[in-house]
């Protein structure tokens, strides 16, 4: 009698060996239950089927070796198809990867996020103005290994460049596609995040860079010391060597001229002439620094004008019989709104040698209000000419001193027949003594001068 065909090995030479156990090996290592649900259903129902099949075509085999090795493959399979079940709901449950994302609206070129716990992308908004700074939106992720909720948060860093570190927890916030807003409340004296309100800009009118922030690591200790180190600095070498130099200087950051502002809050309000020399006085770039684009630096400019009772010792000032006082006194008139200045002449009485300064202040003649906008290389300041396209000489002197003035490769005679059709133009540059110069040369050319906000700035 025939050896009987039972649980016979008919696959020996498919055991996996060499590279390929070890690629087995990474895969277990990936996808673990599952994988090993999928090789039983390979492997061993594989051996229950050729067993059967060779009981099967064994002529000599038992009824009860055909059943019992019908039942194994039988068995074998359904085990297997249980298997894979159960592997994938785990799969499911427990090896899920949850994303939570957003966007933080209209950031500033010289605004800066970070976080340990999102990656992000920028989002380049189109621009109102070719000259205008850019605007952009910071896309974020959250990924987590279990589902998000009520009460999670992710925390943020805000700066403005070298000054002060704002923290924000960005709330778990149901929906798709929260977006938040990072702005000055003055209200409540603070930057706040805040959901955003507006309608989503159409994204066809961005510009997509592929640029992604991965998360950062914390700051070092070192730096997050180093303001200590600033505080242990000598208050009046700080005030005129460091503080008021950081104000006056147009490249350095919003954030370091809201640091320097910090400063000079918990400082004795020194003289409204203070600094003797220099590029001019701290009050006269308070009062520029006013009317900043950026509003938590205007806010704070004007908090410490109020503070420091300029409109009082200003209006003393030109009340005086000191000629030098009086006229440096006229000088800071002269930078101030319309409205503060005609408040503060209000002041003086009705003193018989301020009715020039008064008719000067009511017409807007030798008024400068200059208006600094925010950017990542520094303060912009833009001075807009307007002028009658008729007037040729005044076209001509125009031509010269923009040409003169900015960085082109068109010559004179190839700037002039733009502008004899057109009334209006726009320039900027970083130095405040620049605009204030390039002012005087519109004015000195027949065309009406302003200093004007990014906003205000129309595409040339």
């Amino acid at each position: 009698m025939p050896e009987p065909v039972l649980l016979t090995s008919v696959f020996a030479d498919d055991i996996p060996t060499g590279d390929s156990l070890r690629q087995l090996v990474e895969l277990a290592y990936q996808y673990g239950p599952f994988l090993f649900a999928l090789l039983f259903i390979l492997f061993v129902s594989r051996w229950a089927y050729n067993n059967y099949r060779a009981v099967s075509q064994d002529a000599h085999a038992t009824a009860k070796e055909r059943a019992t090795n019908r039942w194994i493959l039988i068995a074998s399979f359904g085990v297997g198809v249980v298997l894979v079940l159960l592997a994938s709901v785990a799969w499911w449950s427990h090896q899920r990867t949850f994303v939570y994302q957003g966007e933080i609206s209209g950031l500033k070129e010289y605004e800066h996020v970070a976080s340990s716990t999102l990656f992000r992308r920028e989002v380049i908004a189109s621009r109102i103005d070719d000259r205008a700074p850019g605007i952009r939106d910071e896309q974020f992720v959250a990924i987590s290994s279990r589902p998000f909720s009520d009460g999670d948060s992710f925390v943020l860093r805000f700066s403005k460049g070298d000054g002060h570190v704002d923290t924000f927890e960005i709330p778990f916030v149901k929906g798709e596609g929260p977006r938040f807003e990072i702005q000055w409340n003055d209200e409540k004296h603070a930057t706040e995040l805040r959901r955003y309100k507006s309608a989503p800009e159409p994204r066809h009118a961005r510009l997509l860079v592929p640029i992604v922030y991965a998360a950062e690591e914390e700051r070092s200790a070192a730096e997050q010391s180093q303001g200590a180190v600033q505080s242990r600095i000598d208050p009046a070498f700080q005030l005129e060597k460091i503080t008021v130099p950081t104000l006056q200087n147009e490249r350095s950051s919003v954030g370091a001229k809201l640091d320097a502002l910090a400063t000079l809050e918990r400082t004795a309000a020194p003289s409204i002439f203070f600094p003797g020399s220099g590029k001019e006085p701290l009050t006269i770039t308070l009062i520029d620094l006013s009317r900043h684009s950026d509003r938590e630096l205007a806010y704070r400019a004007r908090h410490l004008l109020d503070t420091w009772n300029v409109d009082r010792k200003l209006a003393e000032a030109l009340r005086t019989t000191n000629e030098s006082a009086r006229a440096r006194g006229e000088q800071i008139l002269y930078r101030m709104d319309p409205a503060d200045a005609s408040r503060v002449l209000s002041q003086t009485g009705e003193t018989s040698n301020l009715q020039q300064l008064r008719s000067n202040v009511a017409s807007g003649r030798k008024v400068q209000n200059l208006r600094p906008t925010g950017s990542a290389q520094g303060d912009r300041y833009y001075v807009k000419a307007t002028w009658n396209p008729a007037s040729q000489s005044t076209v001509s002197c125009l031509t010269k001193a923009f040409n003169d003035s900015l960085q082109g490769d068109r010559t004179p005679a190839q700037e002039k027949p733009a502008m004899s059709t057109r009334n209006t133009r726009v320039a900027y540059w970083y130095d405040k003594s620049w605009a204030l110069g390039m002012a005087d040369q519109i004015t000195a050319c027949g065309a009406e001068a302003s200093f004007v906000s990014m906003a205000a700035t129309s595409k040339s």
